[in-house]
């Protein structure tokens, strides 16, 4: 019975022509309503059904049982995101607008995960050429760097540019006679897929106690959740269920709906124990 369409502000902000600032459209025409509130768009079946979010701030709030965290995520590409009460802005990050009236500050890299999955790609050539038949470069990868979290060796993990920049290119750089190893290499590229990432954190000029970390390069890889903690300096938890957006709609929509209150619903956050 809405007379015009209720849009939540952030999934408004990823159609285009919203403005953030003003919280509305850019747009004389548009007749769609907006709000950073956690709405009910009506009910289906006598069933209320809250206004949708953004993936990104879906999987924030599914996943920082405390907004004074922050959250790294790894899958194709990686993202880092903050939760601020005003908004930031800085060299490659965005801010976008959250839930309550927050805003979400957030760093995204090209190549997250890509880039461990390009060096894989580069290990089964190899494997390959030498008659090796090996179904799984991943687990040689983990094998080859048991044990060993750091590297002299620098790899600058940029391949396919950044969003403000898709000219710069990725590099291999201080190569030694000691640090010129497959194991070396390995952890390069993890160390170079975080510190691009801790990059964007330092932009924001704000700081953040307690890592949260999501998406399958984190789940599956534990020396990258170490990388992770030496870069950042803290520890680093990972919540229990893997799909973080669906689960963030699902916590947004008992807010919505009155059965929580946004304090109450954090609380059903869980980690896995480490």
């Amino acid at each position: 019975n809405l007379k015009a369409p209720l849009m939540h502000a952030s999934d408004a902000a990823s159609l285009g022509l919203y403005n953030a600032k003003e919280a509305r459209f850019d747009y004389e025409h548009c007749k769609a309503s907006v709000t950073d509130e956690f709405e009910l768009a009506g009910e289906y079946r006598g069933i209320p059904v809250s206004v949708a979010i953004g993936d990104n701030q879906a999987s924030v709030f599914a996943t920082l049982a405390n907004e004074d965290s922050l959250l790294i995520n790894v899958g194709t590409g990686s993202q880092i995101s903050i939760v601020s009460d005003t908004p930031l802005y800085g060299e490659n990050i965005e801010c976008r607008p959250y839930v309550g009236g927050k805003y979400l500050i957030v760093g995204a890299a090209l190549c997250g995960g890509r880039a461990y999955s390009l060096l894989a790609k580069f290990y089964r050539e190899i494997l390959t050429a030498a008659g090796v038949k090996e179904d799984d470069a991943y687990a040689v990868m983990a094998r080859m760097i048991s044990g060993k979290s750091d590297t002299s060796l620098s790899v600058d993990t940029r391949f396919d540019g950044t969003r403000s920049n898709s000219e710069i290119r990725g590099s291999i750089s201080g190569i030694s006679t000691s640090n010129f190893t497959a194991a070396d290499l390995t952890i390069g590229v993890l160390k170079g897929i975080i510190e691009e990432l801790h990059g964007m954190y330092r932009a924001m000029g704000t700081e953040r106690f307690g890592i949260v970390g999501s998406g399958n390069g984190i789940r599956k890889n534990p020396a990258l959740i170490k990388v992770a903690e030496k870069i950042f300096g803290d520890s680093l938890k990972v919540p229990e269920y893997t799909e973080e957006a669906a689960c963030g709609a699902a916590l947004f929509a008992l807010v919505a709906c009155g059965a929580f209150t946004p304090r109450e619903v954090k609380k059903l956050i869980k980690y896995e124990d480490r």
